[in-house]
């Protein structure tokens, strides 16, 4: 499996760029949380509210709907949703999906819409031994929320003329997890940093099954420089990239080494280059 080099002078770019006023000026949220931002406790049932993406992105301001508008506005339309990683509180994780919005509200953006799932990952604490609490948390709580949301997720790729999903972090277990859950298909799938063994789409593998549930591309954007996979080990697939014993097919899954651009685990949040991809 052949890597894309990517140059660093290229790669990064500020969401500044896309900070024109939109044309669609909100988004939908699905949220897992419970009280809607609790970070280490699941809610009963998803919840939905709609961000305003030209406000301060405090959660408690957001007006709350139903699972019905989220299907509606799913009907018919090129869909992006997106899902964090561990250790992103609601603010942070609306900020990135601020970005993301403001982006495919572009010309050239191949989305009608973008929702915004969010799940109980923890958060870091200062402390060392509380960190690899949490840490050791939110694994479990990553593949629950995945099975938590298969429903729903084989419920939109049922009523959306395209489903693609873009996950940063541990928030690929979630998105694995769903897909291996249901039965229904997505187009894309890209993966930043994805917080799993480097081998685990491979054959007779981990989420092999939830591979079979992409239909179009998998994409791996991976980089040996994030300090967060020098910690967690070189097996992981947001260091190396996807590893198969057997080639996997190059018309179906892709890796990109962006090694000599991120030297930050969000980074790929603010990539120009990864928007690019997604462009294609």
């Amino acid at each position: 499996m052949k890597a894309s080099h990517l140059t660093a002078l290229a790669f990064l770019l500020p969401f500044t760029c896309f900070a024109q006023k939109l044309p669609t000026d909100s988004m939908l949220l699905i949220s897992l949380r419970k009280d809607f931002d609790a970070v280490d406790k699941f809610s009963p049932a998803p919840q939905f509210r709609w961000l305003d993406l030209n406000t301060a992105p405090d959660s408690s301001m957001l007006s709350t709907t139903d699972v019905a508008e989220l299907i509606a506005r799913a009907k018919g339309k090129r869909v992006l949703l997106l899902i964090h990683g561990m250790n992103t509180p609601a603010v942070r994780a609306i900020n990135y999906y601020r970005g993301v919005a403001h982006w495919v509200n572009g010309p050239t953006a191949p989305y009608d819409v973008v929702f915004g799932l969010l799940w109980p990952g923890y958060q870091l604490k200062r402390s060392k031994v509380q960190a690899s609490l949490a840490f050791l948390k939110a694994n479990p709580s990553a593949r629950r929320s995945g099975k938590k949301f298969a429903g729903l997720l084989q419920e939109l790729a049922g009523e959306a003329r395209s489903l693609d999903i873009m996950t940063h972090s541990m928030g690929s277990k979630v998105a694995l997890s769903a897909l291996k859950k249901q039965d229904g298909m997505v187009d894309k799938l890209f993966l930043m940093a994805p917080s799993v063994g480097a081998k685990t789409l491979g054959k007779h593998r981990k989420y092999e099954a939830s591979a079979r549930h992409v239909r179009d591309k998998a994409v791996v954007f991976f980089s040996n420089n994030d300090p967060v996979f020098r910690a967690l080990g070189k097996k992981m697939m947001g260091y190396q990239g996807m590893v198969s014993k057997k080639p996997l097919p190059e018309d179906k899954f892709l890796n990109i080494d962006c090694s000599e651009a991120v030297y930050r685990h969000s980074a790929y949040w603010s990539s120009q280059q990864v928007f690019e991809v997604l462009e294609h």
